[in-house]
């Protein structure tokens, strides 16, 4: 006989936790558009996972390798320093000056928008049409065509996908 720890729903523990952790994960793809000032909306989801309301603080920083900008709560983003500062390793020492150079605290409006600043904004080719992408503990905005690009089909080709899914 084998005995199955299970949660309070009934269902063995093992789906309780991971459901659990699929909850508190940010998923999804969001289709937005940034306004003339440069604002984005932050999905509704997003903000109630991150626990956001109008006044918080994010950081909006840029990605290292692809053309889109990473927007984080405070403490997730002091985390990713604190991982590059530990790395011995002067790639990772590479990355901190561009992640917390290219960084800026930006806050909440009562509408759920953050404004993505000028130069972050160049970066990323960010204009008219954008992807809110959900990314676990932080939010990716990318240009649509460039997201298209970038993870346009071929360029799984000789991926063993079937080890992922």
């Amino acid at each position: 006989m084998r005995i199955v720890p299970v949660g309070n729903s009934g269902e063995p523990a093992q789906f309780v936790e991971a459901r659990t952790r699929l909850h508190d994960r940010l998923t999804g793809q969001h289709d937005h558009a940034l306004d003339e000032k440069g604002r984005i909306s932050v999905p509704a989801s997003f903000r109630a996972k991150l626990g956001l309301v109008e006044g918080s603080e994010v950081v909006i920083t840029r990605h290292l390798s692809d053309r889109c900008v990473l927007v984080y709560r405070p403490d997730a983003f002091e985390q990713t320093l604190e991982r590059a500062e530990s790395a011995d390793d002067e790639k990772a020492l590479m990355a901190l000056r561009v992640l917390s150079g290219a960084a800026r605290t930006q806050r909440i409006d009562k509408l759920g928008r953050v404004t993505i600043p000028t130069t972050l904004r160049a970066f990323a080719l960010l204009d008219g049409d954008c992807y809110v992408i959900g990314q676990d503990q932080h939010i990716e905005v990318w240009n649509q065509a460039e997201w298209e690009t970038a993870h346009d089909a071929s360029r799984f080709q000789g991926l063993n996908i079937h080890r992922l899914l």
